[in-house]
């Protein structure tokens, strides 16, 4: 509060640009971790982003840069973690969801794989529960995820598990397609 209020009463004062990256900072340290609500977490990179654009020629840019970037693997984790719990509920719709919009907010994340085999589980999990309408759609859905994941980690340590799933999805749009 104090280091926000220093700089608006003294915006010309020649220790605004440090009053500034501490006001940051101090939104930084109240970032919670990765489990908790992330409100503080987004906050601050938007203050560090406004402190950079604000002193472009700032001599703490590597420093925000590198902090945004941490801030950035904590939301990372959240996303990852929230997606997983959904999983573990045995919710895959929102399961398949979520992964799918983690792996879109963050396409170079290091838990893509483990995502993407996820997602052909819980698109599997999801058909096999379906009312029998909306089952066809479901196992097809679990193909092109499998499809995709083996696009991207043709040898994950999960191919086999996926690929069991792959067949059995085959094996059931048929039984479907049959009857």
């Amino acid at each position: 509060y104090y280091f926000k209020n220093f700089n608006i009463t003294y915006p010309l004062s020649k220790h605004s640009e440090e009053a500034a990256f501490m006001s940051a900072n101090c939104k930084v340290q109240a970032s919670p971790k990765s489990s908790l609500d992330q409100s503080y977490t987004l906050g601050a990179i938007n203050e560090l982003q406004a402190f950079m654009n604000r002193y472009p020629n700032t001599n703490k840019k590597d420093t925000c840069n590198l902090i945004i970037d941490n801030l950035r693997d904590k939301l990372e984790v959240k996303a990852f973690e929230s997606a997983k719990l959904y999983y573990h509920m045995e919710s895959y719709e929102a399961a398949t969801v979520t992964f799918a919009n983690m792996l879109s907010d963050y396409p170079d994340t290091d838990y893509r794989e483990e995502a993407l085999y996820l997602m052909v589980m819980s698109n599997f999990n999801l058909a096999l529960n379906s009312i029998d309408k909306k089952k066809v759609e479901r196992f097809e859905e679990t193909i092109k995820s499998y499809h995709i994941f083996v696009d991207s980690f043709g040898s994950s340590k999960w191919q086999n598990q996926a690929e069991s799933y792959y067949e059995s999805s085959l094996k059931e749009l048929q039984k479907l397609k049959t009857t």
